[in-house]
Parts: structure tokens; sequence; C-alpha cells
């Protein structure tokens, strides 16, 4: 993973899909097709991913700041931070860019 930090853009595969959809979104395909083709892009069929979580993390941050979040997007991105799934990649890292991970999602 290349990750720099424990903010939800801190990381290589954060940013692409972050830059990938918003540049979509920009040439003015629909919201729907954008997300089917990140969808088919960056998750695996069975969405067992290590990078699963920071694609959904990443969608929902973006989708929030547009107002336009989906139920889809909302419930994968909780079960992810309920789950604590996300923190398996921390696992081997810094023990306090886990705890940064850690609060990123508390509201």
């Amino acid at each position: 993973m290349g990750a720099w930090g424990a903010g939800i853009f801190d990381d290589d595969i954060a940013l692409d899909i972050k830059d990938d959809y918003q540049n979509l979104l920009a040439f003015g395909i629909l919201e729907e097709e954008v997300f089917q083709l990140a969808k088919d892009y960056y998750l695996l069929g069975n969405g067992a991913g290590d990078d699963d979580s920071i694609f959904w993390f990443v969608l929902a941050t973006i989708q929030h700041k547009y107002g336009i979040l989906t139920e889809e997007v909302k419930e994968n991105t909780i079960r992810y931070i309920d789950s604590g799934e996300d923190l398996k990649n921390w696992e081997d890292g810094d023990p306090k860019s886990r705890k940064k991970r850690e609060k990123t999602w508390l509201i």
C-alpha cells in the first residue's frame, strides 16, 4: 500500500479513485455510470480485496461532498467502519498511524 498518512486521501489508490471519479463526473458522465465504472475497475468481484475499504471510504467522502451519497456507498462504508476491517491494512504499521486512522471516521 502506498500510504504516507492515515487520512482518507493519504494513499496512492485513494487518490487514483478520487481523480478518476471526479474527472469522469467533470466530463459530464452521469453519476450512476461513473459509480458503476469505478466499481468495475477498482473492486474485486467478491468484494474481498485489501483495498476495498479504501474504495468505499473515498466514494463516501466524495459523494457526501457533492450531496449525492448513495445508500450502497453509505452502507458499505459503515460496514467497513463497524467491522474494523479497514484497520487490517494498518496492523503492521506504526501504532500512532493506526490510532489516527481509527479516528478518521469518528464523527
